[in-house]
């Protein structure tokens, strides 16, 4: 029975070391990230900032897309069925 608890207790020991570590390791990742300005955004695509294709502040515009409003006006039959 003795035996059955040390055995026990060792493993638990050993087992826990790994969240520790795991703890330690993403504590350090966190301060490193800190340390170097936080989240940036970075494009997949190669090309500069400009290049992305969201609306900056100064073009949004109360208007619709194009796209939008001609998906608008077609007036889906499905859609307009299951609002009756």
């Amino acid at each position: 029975v003795d035996a059955y608890n040390v055995g026990g207790r060792q493993a638990l020991r050993l087992t826990a070391v790994i969240p520790a570590l795991m703890g330690v390791g993403f504590l350090a990742l966190l301060l490193y990230y800190k340390s170097q300005g936080g989240y940036k955004v970075i494009t997949l695509d190669g090309g500069s900032d400009e290049s992305d294709n969201y609306p900056s502040e100064d073009s949004v515009s109360d208007e619709p897309a194009a796209e939008e409003a001609d998906a608008d006006e077609g007036g889906d039959t499905d859609e307009a069925a299951g609002e009756e």
